[in-house]
């Protein structure tokens, strides 16, 4: 999945190092929200909704190695595949001072049932995006770009679900990018991404 380099827009303007990390943030998020349809998916019989948001939640929590909070999750299978989720909020679990790494307000999935059984989604869509990046030295955590005390084994099977999957769009709306300083006292760059369209 490419964006061209007008997609950060709208007075965002980032040097090329911070533009290939903004996008790696923003695909980390489209990640995540497949991995809330995979889980999904493999949930939908068997579970209530307030199961199946248990679930999510424990499993997000495990790959991820993260503090996870959900509000809602639906799904539809008929005529499409749809998944929706609301307030989706990770956090670092070693880290409680600083803002939470993701927060999604809402996301929502669509495939076609035989794409999706090949991992092949149609489209993720992201509702009230605010990706919080850490300083490049944050200690620990999958999201701050470090590993914390996993082994590369462990980080290899907690991500290989996402390498394999494939996103044909994914659109942001009303999105917001923090840089967070090393510095506490310093105030945060934030960026304001209205619209966002990846391919």
């Amino acid at each position: 999945m490419n964006a061209p380099d007008s997609l950060l827009h709208h007075g965002v303007d980032l040097s090329p190092p911070k533009r290939r990390r903004a996008r790696l943030w923003i695909a980390v998020a489209a990640g995540i929200a497949v991995t809330l349809l995979l889980v999904a998916l493999a949930s939908v019989v068997p579970f209530s909704s307030e199961a199946l948001r248990q679930r999510i939640i424990a499993t997000l929590s495990d790959r991820l190695d993260s503090d996870v909070e959900l509000a809602s999750v639906h799904i539809r299978l008929l005529p499409r595949f749809h998944a929706e989720a609301s307030d989706l909020t990770i956090r670092h679990k070693r880290q409680h001072d600083v803002p939470p790494l993701i927060i999604v307000k809402r996301l929502s999935v669509d495939a076609g049932i035989p794409g999706l059984l090949r991992k092949h989604v149609g489209k993720v869509t992201l509702t009230g995006l605010e990706i919080n990046i850490p300083p490049d030295r944050a200690p620990g955590g999958p999201l701050a770009g470090k590993s914390g005390g996993d082994s590369a084994g462990q980080r290899r099977d907690r991500n290989a679900d996402a390498k394999d999957i494939i996103i044909d769009e994914l659109e942001s709306t009303d999105a917001r990018l923090v840089l967070v300083p090393r510095d506490k006292d310093k105030t945060p760059k934030m960026w304001a991404i209205h619209q966002l369209h990846m391919r």
